[in-house]
């Protein structure tokens, strides 16, 4: 099992295929659709990860049993460590460079949310409120806000390193039409403050930056000039997987991790 940082949002292009879990059949591996195979491009993984919103993930192997393919080795530990209950609903996006993104509902047709250490862990952390900015030079970090434990759990996963952050997989979209959308989470919480229609920010990724323009829109927000350049020059391809962490709120400065 990993660790990864902030949540990943995956568009509605990429494909995907659901499973309703049966204990009493899938607890020891699962039948992958057969018509899904195709979207592996004639390249089966031999191992591939399982990765959640709780930001972990979990190596998974691939075998033919009488020409079909199940999730086998490692499955029966993503089960166990995620409590799969019978009657469950999973869906399982394909991102592509061997990566699953598994999304679990409870038999009430709610998000299922698995506690973790991550979610439990207590640690004292500065909120920006409202309108409130950060000082020049710091960066802009947040706590738990007030409440229950469970939403404080929610909100010290989201803040993991201090700095607020989200992932983004890259598809053709994304690298050739000259734009990122940002998820409206994000936004809501992040980049609502100011009500400029565009505003500079900059992207830094292995000790180099680029400038880019964030377009406001109503409750939506995306990179648009600027992020071509991003692109092309990090070489960025489908299915790699961006981490945009903001470490600083006054000028909207992102470092970028790519995997």
């Amino acid at each position: 099992m990993e660790k990864s940082e902030g949540e990943v949002f995956y568009p509605d292009e990429l494909p995907e295929f659901f499973k309703v879990y049966m204990s009493a059949l899938l607890s020891e591996r699962m039948r992958i659709p057969p018509a899904f195979i195709e979207n592996f491009g004639g390249k089966i993984p031999r191992k591939v990860m399982l990765g959640t919103p709780s930001n972990l993930s979990w190596p998974v192997h691939i075998n033919k049993i009488n020409n079909e393919l199940f999730f086998e080795g490692g499955w029966p530990e993503f089960v166990q460590e995620n409590s799969l209950a019978h009657g469950e609903f999973l869906t399982f996006c394909y991102a592509g460079n061997s990566k699953f993104y598994v999304k679990i509902f409870a038999t009430n047709g709610c998000r299922k949310r698995v506690a973790t250490r991550s979610m439990i862990k207590k640690e004292p952390i500065k909120l920006l409120q409202g309108n409130e900015t950060s000082r020049p030079g710091k960066s802009y970090c947040i706590e738990a806000p007030q409440g229950n434990q469970h939403s404080k759990a929610l909100a010290l996963r989201k803040s993991r390193g201090r700095c607020p952050s989200f992932e983004m997989v890259m598809t053709k979209t994304y690298i050739h039409h000259g734009l990122l959308h940002i998820p409206a989470h994000f936004v809501n919480v992040y980049l609502k403050t100011s009500k400029i229609s565009e505003r500079r920010a900059t992207l830094e990724h292995k000790d180099k930056s680029w400038p880019v323009v964030v377009a406001n829109s109503s409750n939506r927000a995306r990179f648009s000039q600027g992020w071509t350049k991003f692109v092309r020059d990090n070489s960025l391809e489908n299915g790699n997987i961006c981490n945009f962490k903001l470490i600083n709120g006054n000028d909207l400065v992102f470092k970028v991790t790519v995997s």
